[in-house]
């Protein structure tokens, strides 16, 4: 035959046997029109032990087609168990969609392999063995195996089983034909028979005749004489198996009359809406000629044929109702299950009142994919049947007819996106892109119809913004706008890890949303790294929005040298994080000496802090300032450069009874009718210096009272008092320390009020006040 006329024949044929089908099972079991409602119309499956069947027959009958092949060795096995019966990306495999829908209308496998084993690694040929039972063996080792089975715990023929139940075919040659037998995978109650070796005449039967009249009969040297098995015919019988063709086979016997033997047949699948089987024993497919390739494509009509009818979901659309598609296959609950890529979910809604005319149906699928909305009367809705349809790019999708009649109205809803199948460096078709499409992208679809036009007013999230950069610890603004949500409708804000889109944290799932703007605070506790949020609906979570990726950071003290000048300690340092308050504290040669400060406000940024001693710094010693948050979860603290004060000037005082940093003197084992004494050394290291000297109650004067019975102080010292001013002056030679000794000597009672040593310079130079508070007993 013609190649051109037998394709044009075959799309023919087909096209017809569709609507055949269709009004012979009455408008409950429609078929789904060629080139529609499914990735792709055929999987060739050539696994483990087997051959795939040639695409060519797909491709003359203008079907589409995709190859399923391993080499026989352990990697590739992996790869086979993961395609065909699911893993974490396809947990459903290649065969079926997210609610167990066929994803092909028809399977095949075609013979043994007939090609070499290899060992586990691929590397070292095992064996060459083309028995049919033995590559059928293989595969069905493969498919039912109990230790391999995928994340929903189902192995592969489980999974294959699915697909037959719900509607897909299945064509399967020599061993192709044994493996669904009773001798492996059992999927209907005949075995196998051994066919013998060379044909005359291959008799075909009236059914495939007529998918392709141009198919002869008989045809004379059989198209694929070599093959595995046949069919007893009182087997076929007693199942209500068809047969489509037989052959008369050479008798060992030269003086007997030539055998018969059944050599191709068809089953169809008791469970309701099941699929059908469609097997030869032998080998047509093979045979790249007319006959051969008539007859195997007829064998492939009649199995699509035999198709599953259009699946409905079973609870009708009811008015103003969203019908939320958003579960897992997880969930096994196929009619609120996500879409697949490619797949049309069907529905259906009744109007009974002729005044309802005016419908808005809304279609809002997750956003970055592409869907299609269909809408029809009194049969499902594809895109070649469908009176309204939207098929622009994009997820949100609307039809509003004003013209709605009585009746039962379809609904048709698509996803367009789909995956892109590419050879990999071995020569395997895999998935790239959009690989979440196989298990399933969520939507929401709303059909409202009354009887005057209907306001359109979308629930909808969007515009989820924080800042680029936010810093642990602080509370950061997230803002987004809502519209169209009832009173009490909530949020859920989830934080998202930008490098893999795992979910990492739930912030919450129960912000009230307000139609508008909405903001919410978060207190940032997580780690850092580069993250997302998504915004969505609790109680719709197909009505959601991300936000722009954003860095997480700890926010760092960044602490320049610090400087003293004079009597005052200078401190620069940059802040990355919020505006928050800190404590300051001094250290002396590594342990903590005295707090310089608590409280300090600190901005984002630069920030600048001075700090004036009461005294000298100790000349020589080693100090550092720690910086340490209070107001942010969790602290953070940071240590400056260590400095050192060399002393050009100024006071150095020191002693066992003196805090010199922070101006206390310790006055200790005070009690009454006693006397109790501190010892301070007082220095200045390169002039001469002369102060005068003030202890007691210095706010409430006289500081001294000769002969009072209540407390009274008086100082002493050893070789520095200046007798020309009255005894109350110190006389300070360049770097000679001078002991200055208080005394309180305790009459009636401890003194009340601030006491405090004061030392004033009498020449002008610095510091020109030295002030103690007197601390009496305190350690």
């Amino acid at each position: 035959m013609n190649f051109l006329r037998t394709t044009a024949l075959l799309s023919l044929c087909l096209s017809l046997c569709v609507i055949q089908t269709s009004a012979a099972l009455g408008q409950d079991h429609w078929t789904v029109p060629l080139g529609e409602g499914f990735y792709k119309d055929a999987l060739l499956n050539g696994g483990p032990g087997v051959k795939a069947t040639p695409a060519r027959h797909f491709e003359m009958m203008g079907l589409t087609a995709e190859d399923l092949s391993t080499v026989e060795c352990d990697e590739h096995f992996d790869f086979f168990q993961h395609a065909f019966s699911g893993d974490a990306t396809d947990l459903n495999g290649r065969l079926l969609y997210p609610d167990g829908s066929p994803r092909f209308r028809i399977m095949t496998v075609g013979g043994a392999a007939g090609e070499t084993f290899y060992d586990d690694d691929c590397s070292r040929p095992i064996h060459d063995n083309d028995s049919w039972m033995y590559g059928a063996s293989r595969l069905a080792g493969h498919i039912d195996n109990t230790n391999r089975r995928n994340p929903l715990g189902q192995t592969g023929k489980e999974v294959f089983q699915t697909f037959l139940h719900n509607g897909g075919s299945y064509s399967g040659f020599c061993a192709g034909a044994a493996l669904v037998s009773r001798t492996l995978l059992h999927f209907y109650d005949a075995p196998n028979n051994p066919m013998p070796d060379g044909s005359w005449n291959w008799h075909v039967g009236t059914v495939l005749r007529d998918y392709f009249p141009s198919i002869p009969n008989p045809i004379r040297g059989g198209p694929g004489t070599v093959g595995g098995g046949t069919l007893p015919t009182t087997t076929a019988h007693h199942l209500g198996i068809d047969i489509l063709a037989s052959g008369l086979y050479l008798n060992p016997d030269p003086h007997a009359a030539p055998l018969t033997a059944n050599l191709a047949w068809a089953y169809d699948l008791p469970q309701d809406g099941a699929g059908r089987l469609v097997v030869s024993g032998a080998h047509p497919e093979q045979r790249n000629n007319a006959s051969g390739n008539d007859l195997t494509a007829a064998i492939y009509s009649h199995a699509i044929a035999g198709n599953g009818p259009v699946r409905i979901k079973q609870v009708p659309l009811q008015n103003g109702t969203t019908r939320v598609m958003d579960r897992e296959t997880s969930d096994h609950d196929p009619e609120y299950t996500k879409i697949g890529d490619k797949q049309i979910h069907h529905f259906r809604f009744q109007v009974t009142n002729s005044n309802q005319r005016h419908l808005l149906l809304h279609l809002l699928g997750e956003p970055g994919y592409d869907f299609n909305l269909y809408l029809n009367k009194n049969e499902p809705a594809f895109g070649s049947t469908a009176q309204y349809r939207q098929t622009a790019n994009g997820s949100d999708k609307t039809i509003t007819p004003a013209n709605l009649s009585v009746g039962t109205w379809y609904v048709g809803v698509e996803l367009e996106t789909t995956v892109d199948a590419v050879l990999d460096h071995q020569l395997r078709i895999v998935y790239q892109g959009a690989l979440e499409v196989l298990n399933g992208i969520g939507y929401n679809l709303t059909a409202t119809w009354d009887s005057q036009p209907i306001e359109v007013c979308h629930e909808s999230i969007d515009n989820v913004t924080i800042s680029s950069q936010v810093n642990e610890g602080s509370n950061t603004p997230i803002q987004w706008q809502a519209a169209c949500f009832e009173a009490g409708q909530t949020a859920t804000i989830e934080l998202v890890d930008a490098g893999t889109d795992e979910i990492v944290r739930t912030l919450t799932n129960n912000f009230v949303l307000s139609n508008g703007a909405n903001n919410f605070t978060w207190n940032v506790n997580h780690d850092n790294g580069t993250y997302y949020l998504r915004v969505s609906a609790t109680q719709n979570t197909i009505l959601y929005d991300e936000s722009d990726t954003f860095q997480v950071v700890n926010p760092q003290f960044n602490i320049a040298q610090p400087s003293v000048s004079g009597q005052t300690l200078n401190l620069n340092w940059n802040w990355s994080g919020p505006n928050s308050t800190i404590n300051i504290d001094l250290y002396k040669n590594g342990v903590y000496h005295s707090r310089l400060g608590s409280n300090i406000n600190q901005a984002g940024g630069q920030n600048q802090w001075s700090w004036t001693a009461v005294h000298g710094w100790e000349a020589g010693a080693s100090y550092r300032v720690r910086l340490q948050t209070l107001n942010l979860s969790p602290s953070v603290a940071a240590y400056s450069p260590h400095f050192t004060v060399t002393q050009s000037g100024g006071l150095s005082i020191s002693g066992a009874d003196v805090d010199a940093e922070n101006g206390v003197l310790y006055l200790t084992n005070c009690s009454v009718g006693s006397t109790c004494s501190s010892l301070i050394t007082l220095v200045s290291p390169n002039s001469a210096r002369r102060y005068q000297v003030e202890v007691g109650n210095l706010d409430a004067p006289p500081a001294f009272v000769v002969n009072d019975p209540n407390p009274t102080y008086f100082w002493t010292e050893a070789g520095c008092r200046d007798t020309s001013q009255s005894g109350q002056v110190l006389a300070l030679q360049p770097g000679v320390p001078c002991q200055l000794s208080v005394h309180l000597k305790v009459g009636r009672a401890l003194p009340d009020g601030t006491q405090k040593l004061r030392l004033t310079s009498l020449d002008g130079g610095a510091p020109a006040v030295v002030e103690f508070e007197i601390c009496i007993n305190c350690r």
